[in-house]
């Protein structure tokens, strides 16, 4: 004897399928979101740490034409001779401090940190023998606990901020 079955009875998805593969989808979609943050979040500290070093290459070249390292930061951004501060890029006043430490405003953030690295003379700026170059950590939302020094600048320097 042969049975006999309704089709109706078995087309489409149950309600229980369709929570599941809706509750499948929101995870991986969480996923991705949180992943995309990361990657974006490490590709804007890296773009940060290449202005560093480009600005570390301009100051470098700064003190071997001029003889001295600059003094401002007008000096720094319109300095035109072997290298250049890349278009787009801003050098801001970096801050103050002794022995590592850091005070005064800190003029980088989440908003301008692609495109803008600190810069603050080593000892006094007249004269001075070197810089420390500091810039925006967007993993950690603040200044980059690595610093790029420059000339006999180290960790343990005293550094004064430059007049614009």
């Amino acid at each position: 004897m042969a049975r006999k079955f309704n089709h109706a009875m078995q087309s489409g998805f149950s309600l229980t399928e369709m929570v599941v593969v809706l509750a499948v989808l929101a995870i991986l979609m969480t996923i991705t979101y949180l992943s995309y943050g990361s990657i974006t979040a490490r590709q804007g500290t890296t773009q940060a740490q290449t202005n560093a070093i480009d600005l570390r290459r301009v100051v470098l070249s700064y003190k071997s034409d001029k003889g001295v390292f600059p003094d401002t930061i007008s000096n720094l951004m319109n300095y035109s001779g072997t290298s250049k501060v890349s278009d787009g890029l801003t050098v801001v006043a970096g801050q103050a401090g002794t022995s590592g430490g850091f005070t005064g405003t800190l003029n980088i953030s989440t908003s301008n940190g692609k495109t803008s690295v600190a810069y603050a003379c080593y000892i006094t700026c007249t004269n001075s023998t070197g810089g420390r170059i500091t810039y925006w950590d967007f993993i950690t939302q603040a200044r980059s606990t690595d610093v790029v020094y420059v000339g006999a600048a180290t960790s343990t320097g005293t550094y004064v901020v430059p007049a614009p």
